[in-house]
């Protein structure tokens, strides 16, 4: 970028300026790059905490098919039948479900669903009454 003076007072640009400086195209590619992995970063903690959200879902609609299992039986086969080794721990798509069945009083139970997934658990619980 020399200029020249003339005798003139006038100045001519021997070195016309054309296109972006080693250091604007050095920074431009660290902001994008920045902006990028940003981002970037964004989707994959989106699709860990959708995956995760998935897991419990299917894990929560596998402990509701037992409880209403338990209710069926209450139903069908009466109350004495809810005892606690009926229903033996049982495994869906890496889920593990349990039941276990308490009696509280003479008339009633208490029946907890657990459920297991990905190092994760989850309960249902219900009181089932003889009336």
């Amino acid at each position: 970028m020399s200029k020249k003076q003339t005798r003139l007072g006038t100045r001519i640009n021997l070195h016309a300026e054309q296109g972006f400086s080693l250091i604007e195209v050095l920074i431009t590619t660290m902001v994008v790059g920045i902006v990028a992995v940003s981002v970037l970063s964004l989707f994959s903690t989106g699709i860990v905490r959708q995956r995760r959200l998935i897991s419990e879902s299917e894990a929560l609609y596998f402990a509701q098919q037992g409880m209403e299992q338990i209710m069926a039986d209450r139903i069908l086969l009466g109350f004495d039948s809810l005892t606690d080794g009926r229903y033996p721990q049982t495994e869906q798509n890496g889920i593990e479900r349990r039941v276990r069945i308490r009696s509280v009083t003479i008339d009633q139970k208490k029946v907890s669903v657990t459920v297991n997934w990905d190092e994760l658990s989850d309960s249902l619980v219900c009181l089932i009454a003889d009336y």
